[in-house]
C-alpha cells in the first residue's frame, strides 16, 4: 500500500516535457511569456518563471522558481521545480 502511495506521488510530480533551454531563458526575461510543462500523469500547466539558478556546471541542470496555474485551481502556486534541459524532464521539489 505504502509502495502504490509513493508511485502515485512520484508520477504526480515527476515532469515528463518541459521548454527548450532557449524558451526557458526567453520566460525568465519577458513578463508576457509563459511556458508549459508536462506531468507523467498526462497533466500540464502554465508556469510564470521568477528565477533560474544552476544546479550544476553543466548549464544543463536548472532550479526554477515561479508561479504555476494548475488545472482547476482558484489562484497560481508558488513552486520550485529541478529541471534538465537536455532531456526536457524533471520534477517538482517545493509545492508552496
Amino acid at each position: 500500500m505504502a509502495n502504490e502511495f509513493l508511485e502515485m506521488i512520484k508520477k504526480d510530480y515527476q515532469l515528463s516535457n518541459g521548454p527548450s533551454k532557449y524558451d526557458l531563458m526567453v520566460s525568465l526575461f519577458s513578463r508576457d511569456s509563459n511556458i508549459t510543462f508536462t506531468l507523467f500523469t498526462g497533466k500540464f500547466f502554465r508556469f510564470t518563471t521568477r528565477s533560474i539558478q544552476a544546479e550544476d556546471g553543466s548549464r544543463e541542470k536548472w532550479i526554477i522558481t515561479g508561479t504555476a496555474e494548475f488545472h482547476n485551481a482558484l489562484k497560481p502556486e508558488f513552486i520550485k521545480i529541478y529541471f534538465d534541459s537536455r532531456d526536457r524532464k524533471g520534477y517538482i521539489m517545493d509545492l508552496d
